[in-house]
Protein backbone atom coordinates (compact mmCIF):
# COMPACT_ATOMS: atom_id res chain seq x y z
CA UNK A 1 0.00 0.00 0.00
CA UNK A 2 1.68 3.52 -0.95
CA UNK A 3 1.94 6.10 1.59
CA UNK A 4 1.39 9.79 1.78
CA UNK A 5 5.01 11.14 3.08
CA UNK A 6 2.96 14.03 4.33
CA UNK A 7 0.78 12.40 6.60
CA UNK A 8 1.98 10.31 9.41
CA UNK A 9 -0.54 6.59 9.13
CA UNK A 10 -0.82 3.58 11.91
CA UNK A 11 -3.89 1.15 11.44
CA UNK A 12 -4.60 -2.12 13.25
CA UNK A 13 -6.60 -4.82 11.90
CA UNK A 14 -7.86 -8.53 13.21
CA UNK A 15 -6.02 -11.16 11.43
CA UNK A 16 -7.39 -13.89 13.93
CA UNK A 17 -8.92 -14.50 17.87
CA UNK A 18 -4.78 -14.14 18.83
CA UNK A 19 -3.16 -12.02 15.95
CA UNK A 20 -3.39 -8.50 14.69
CA UNK A 21 -1.82 -6.42 12.08
CA UNK A 22 -0.53 -3.33 12.03
CA UNK A 23 0.73 -0.71 9.23
CA UNK A 24 2.89 2.74 9.96
CA UNK A 25 4.61 5.25 8.15
CA UNK A 26 5.77 8.38 9.87
CA UNK A 27 5.70 11.62 7.79
CA UNK A 28 8.49 13.11 7.46
CA UNK A 29 7.33 15.97 9.53
CA UNK A 30 6.94 13.76 12.01
CA UNK A 31 10.38 12.78 11.93
CA UNK A 32 11.90 16.25 11.37
CA UNK A 33 9.71 17.54 14.50
CA UNK A 34 11.31 14.60 17.05
CA UNK A 35 13.92 15.48 15.91
CA UNK A 36 13.89 19.56 16.81
CA UNK A 37 12.71 18.37 19.84
CA UNK A 38 15.61 15.53 20.87
CA UNK A 39 18.76 15.80 19.36
CA UNK A 40 19.71 15.59 15.50
CA UNK A 41 21.05 12.06 16.07
CA UNK A 42 17.94 11.02 18.26
CA UNK A 43 15.80 9.40 15.33
CA UNK A 44 18.92 6.75 14.63
CA UNK A 45 20.09 6.61 17.92
CA UNK A 46 16.62 5.65 19.25
CA UNK A 47 14.01 2.15 18.65
CA UNK A 48 11.15 1.92 17.06
CA UNK A 49 8.16 0.59 19.88
CA UNK A 50 4.79 -0.59 19.58
CA UNK A 51 2.87 -0.86 22.68
CA UNK A 52 -0.31 -2.79 22.70
CA UNK A 53 -3.12 -1.84 24.89
CA UNK A 54 -5.95 -3.59 26.53
CA UNK A 55 -9.13 -1.32 27.47
CA UNK A 56 -10.90 -3.22 30.79
CA UNK A 57 -13.35 -2.16 32.88
CA UNK A 58 -13.00 1.04 31.01
CA UNK A 59 -9.23 2.02 31.04
CA UNK A 60 -6.40 0.97 28.92
CA UNK A 61 -3.87 -1.59 30.37
CA UNK A 62 -0.56 -1.90 28.55
CA UNK A 63 0.11 -5.53 27.89
CA UNK A 64 2.55 -5.97 25.37
CA UNK A 65 5.77 -3.79 24.04
CA UNK A 66 7.42 -4.87 21.15
CA UNK A 67 10.88 -3.35 20.18
CA UNK A 68 10.42 -3.67 16.27
CA UNK A 69 12.89 -3.35 12.79
CA UNK A 70 13.61 0.35 11.90
CA UNK A 71 13.30 -0.33 8.17
CA UNK A 72 9.36 -2.18 8.36
CA UNK A 73 6.40 -0.37 7.97
CA UNK A 74 4.02 -3.53 9.02
CA UNK A 75 4.03 -6.18 11.81
CA UNK A 76 1.61 -8.64 13.31
CA UNK A 77 1.30 -8.87 17.13
CA UNK A 78 0.82 -11.86 18.72
CA UNK A 79 -1.29 -12.06 21.65
CA UNK A 80 -1.96 -14.17 24.55
CA UNK A 81 -5.67 -14.09 24.61
CA UNK A 82 -8.99 -13.55 22.78
CA UNK A 83 -12.00 -11.55 22.83
CA UNK A 84 -10.76 -8.09 23.93
CA UNK A 85 -10.38 -4.93 23.04
CA UNK A 86 -7.22 -3.96 21.68
CA UNK A 87 -5.37 -0.42 20.45
CA UNK A 88 -1.29 0.31 19.77
CA UNK A 89 0.90 3.31 20.46
CA UNK A 90 3.41 3.41 18.09
CA UNK A 91 6.42 5.62 18.93
CA UNK A 92 10.41 5.47 19.38
CA UNK A 93 12.41 4.27 22.34
CA UNK A 94 15.16 7.11 23.40
CA UNK A 95 18.21 5.35 24.67
CA UNK A 96 17.48 6.08 28.43
CA UNK A 97 14.24 4.47 28.11
CA UNK A 98 11.68 7.16 27.55
CA UNK A 99 8.75 6.07 25.20
CA UNK A 100 7.89 9.07 22.92
CA UNK A 101 4.59 8.41 21.72
CA UNK A 102 4.22 9.15 17.90
CA UNK A 103 0.57 7.61 16.89
CA UNK A 104 -2.11 5.74 18.58
CA UNK A 105 -3.87 3.29 16.20
CA UNK A 106 -7.97 2.56 15.95
CA UNK A 107 -9.20 0.58 18.60
CA UNK A 108 -10.55 -3.13 17.46
CA UNK A 109 -12.28 -6.21 19.19
CA UNK A 110 -10.54 -9.85 18.45
CA UNK A 111 -13.46 -12.79 18.53
CA UNK A 112 -13.51 -16.06 20.47
CA UNK A 113 -10.93 -18.37 20.22
CA UNK A 114 -13.99 -20.96 21.37
CA UNK A 115 -17.81 -21.54 21.07
CA UNK A 116 -20.17 -19.54 23.48
CA UNK A 117 -21.05 -20.68 26.82
CA UNK A 118 -24.29 -19.97 26.22
CA UNK A 119 -26.25 -22.50 25.19
CA UNK A 120 -29.59 -20.73 25.22
CA UNK A 121 -32.20 -20.94 22.77
CA UNK A 122 -34.14 -17.42 21.59
CA UNK A 123 -36.85 -17.25 19.37
CA UNK A 124 -38.17 -14.31 18.21
CA UNK A 125 -41.64 -13.02 17.23
CA UNK A 126 -42.72 -10.81 14.40
CA UNK A 127 -45.75 -8.99 15.02
CA UNK A 128 -48.28 -9.21 11.81
CA UNK A 129 -49.56 -5.77 10.85
CA UNK A 130 -53.35 -5.22 9.52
Amino acid sequence: MPFNNDKSTLVLLVQNARTLFCYFNNSSVAVKEFKDRYGEDSWNNSKPVIKVYAIENGSAKEIKSIIIDSFTDNWYINLDRDNIDVFIKFGRLLPDDTFVELQVSNTVTTPRSSQSNDNSVYYRSEERRV
